[in-house]
């Protein structure tokens, strides 16, 4: 289901705004989840799973289940600021804040999106339900084109600077979301060994807001039985002090979570943290130069990509503890490659007859 209103206003001859809000709302989606696991009960407000409950059918190693019960919700305001060609230029500013949450976002893991497509339970949506992995806040769009002034003069001069345009496109885009896991075995018991990430969240350590996680500097910790505690100089499964977050180095602090104690879901949330935006800016320089035949001329182009030549980042290492023998992953947080590729130059001269 899709439904939008937007308003544009004209300001002056060439120029217009216009405001809008889109929305979306998604039923009956797949997911796929697992029915052969124990089921659980809830202790102390928490979802627990017994390990001495039998498993519904010990002779299947799963009973895989595409279920179409999930939903998601999409809303967002879009801005545009447009100008029209005049004057030799023309130019668009588009912003759009948005929000997109489902139960999942793929039905299955097979699939580019960086999200499980694994449910963590058959009996209800709303545990997995979180950002989406397709969510971002920010999106900030400029573009343009403007065709140089013919310049007075001699002719050679005249000639030389003559249909030469210049276009251009920067964009400023928000992270997508990405989930902290556990690596190793099934925490909780639920009887599928291995699991999925959903099925591997980590405890989230009281007292420490969002925000701490991935910006400022880490305290440091070291971990002991997949607890964080003070840190000790020397010792293994520790995080040192004073290193920067939302860096490539580290994106997130490690010291933020904990393996949950056994038979427990871990209390974090699905997509809970944003990883690096991406910033791009591409441009192309041009000319047209006709010739003498009738209706034929020649096009340079030049054109430049990632112009700034900016590194955007992809998503850091998401795994932070082994819940198998509670040690740290020393790569945690750590960010190792790109997404776009470094700055591109390429030249082309066309004919055109």
């Amino acid at each position: 289901m899709k439904a939008n209103l937007t308003v544009e206003r004209q300001i002056g001859q060439d120029l217009s705004v216009s405001v809008g809000y889109v929305g979306g709302r998604g039923y009956h989606l797949t997911r796929t989840t697992d029915v052969n696991v124990r089921y659980p009960t809830v202790v102390n407000g928490r979802v627990f799973v017994d390990a001495r409950s039998p498993i519904p059918n010990p002779a299947f190693f799963q009973g895989q289940m595409v279920v179409t019960d999930s939903q998601s919700f999409y809303n967002a305001l879009r801005t545009q600021l447009k100008k029209r060609l005049s004057r030799n230029y023309q130019f668009q500013v588009s912003y759009t804040w948005s929000k997109s949450i489902d139960d999942a976002t793929a039905g299955s893991s097979n699939t580019a999106y960086p999200t499980e497509g694994t449910s963590s339970q058959l009996w209800g949506t709303k545990a997995d339900r979180g950002l989406s992995a397709l969510n971002q806040t920010h999106n900030f769009v400029v573009n343009g084109i403007w065709s140089l002034p013919s310049p007075s003069g001699p002719k050679v001069f005249a000639s030389v600077l003559r249909g030469w345009e210049v276009t251009g496109i920067f964009t400023a885009v928000t992270g997508t979301p990405f989930t902290p896991t556990l690596s190793g075995s099934n925490v909780n018991d639920n009887g599928r060994p291995g699991g999925g990430s959903r099925l591997r969240m980590p405890d989230w350590v009281g007292g420490r807001s969002f925000s701490s996680i991935t910006s400022g500097t880490t305290a440091g910790c070291t971990f002991v039985n997949g607890i964080p505690g003070p840190f000790i100089d020397g010792r293994p499964n520790s995080v040192a002090p004073g290193q920067k977050l939302g860096t490539p180095t580290l994106w997130f602090d490690p010291c933020a979570f904990a393996v949950p104690p056994a038979g427990f879901y871990g209390n974090l949330g699905r997509g809970t943290f944003i990883g690096p935006g991406t910033v791009n800016f591409d441009m192309s320089l041009g000319k047209s130069i006709p010739l003498k035949w009738e209706a034929t001329r020649l096009e340079f182009r030049s054109e430049f990509f990632n112009l700034f030549n900016r590194p955007n980042f992809a998503d850091p290492a998401n795994q932070v503890l082994n819940a198998n023998n509670n040690a740290l992953i020393s790569t945690a947080g750590q960010i190792t490659k790109t997404v776009t590729s470094s700055r591109q130059v390429q030249f082309g001269l066309k004919l055109l007859f």
